[in-house]
């Protein structure tokens, strides 16, 4: 920083960037943070005062383009841009089946966006609601694009899949696997709501297999572990193994499948 030529930014660069922001104040937190973890921020303001960039959508591109982009990239933002409470490093590497080192690795290159917290165990949180709504609407972030119904079957995957591996016990215990316990239909739920959606087959399959497991295996576990939660078995428990027979019905269903449903639905209704 001894070799910038002083005033840095300049009296020009700061007329550009006043430009650039407008009156947004989210603009001027996230350059800020974009320009201030870069090891030379000299050059990367420079590249901002020189590019086309005015308005949020072109600065949430710039920063979007450094990120790693690998399918575990995409399923890290995907999941913390789809859940409805923040969570923590260790609760989302744990839901995703990834290393907290993994998880924070690839949230680096986005760090001017979403605040990565110095203890696994804090929530991370995105800077601004406004990259929510960027990344859910296509024809604002085209190849950074999020499908959040696509997103809510991916995360179905990973909770069936936790339930899956659970040792057979009365409960299923653990922040993660009761999450996954109570939120598994949620996400399906919300994942079959767009009607043109077009769903892989692999998909749709691994689901129907995973769905299958848990209700021939660790139904009971299932059953007792929504009832300590506090959702009454003849309301909500009911309601849900309805619900969600009915969104399955467009799907692979089996007669095993279909069998199990209605075992569901009886023992709530006792």
């Amino acid at each position: 920083m001894q070799r910038i030529l002083k005033p840095w930014p300049s009296t020009k660069d700061l007329a550009v960037l006043l430009n650039k922001a407008g009156s947004s104040f989210a603009f001027a937190t996230t350059l800020i943070q974009f320009v201030g973890g870069y090891p030379m921020p000299h050059k990367a303001l420079q590249k901002l005062v020189e590019s086309d960039v005015i308005g949020l959508d072109p600065l949430y591109e710039q920063v979007l383009s450094s990120a790693s982009g690998t399918a575990d990239f995409h399923q890290i933002l995907g999941t913390i841009i789809i859940l409805e409470d923040n969570k923590s490093i260790t609760f989302i590497g744990s839901l995703l089946h990834l290393q907290n080192e993994d998880v924070v690795c690839e949230l680096l290159g986005v760090h001017s966006i979403i605040n990565i917290p110095g203890n696994d165990d804090e929530p991370i949180m995105l800077y601004h609601t406004s990259l929510r709504d960027f990344l859910t609407f296509k024809s604002r972030s085209e190849q950074y694009f999020i499908d959040p119904p696509l997103q809510h079957l991916h995360l179905a995957i990973h909770c069936l899949k936790h339930l899956a591996e659970y040792p057979s016990k009365d409960f299923f215990e653990g922040d993660v696997v009761e999450y996954a316990c109570i939120n598994w239909p949620h996400h399906i739920f919300l994942g079959f709501q767009r009607e043109e959606l077009n769903v892989d087959e692999t998909i749709t399959t691994s689901l129907v297999t995973l769905i299958e497991n848990l209700l021939t295996s660790q139904s009971k576990t299932w059953y007792n572990t929504m009832l300590t939660v506090g959702l009454p078995k003849n309301s909500r428990t009911s309601r849900c193994a309805k619900d969600l027979f009915q969104t399955l019905q467009g799907l692979i269903v089996t007669k095993n499948l279909t069998k199990l449903f209605e075992q569901v639905i009886d023992f709530c209704e006792v």
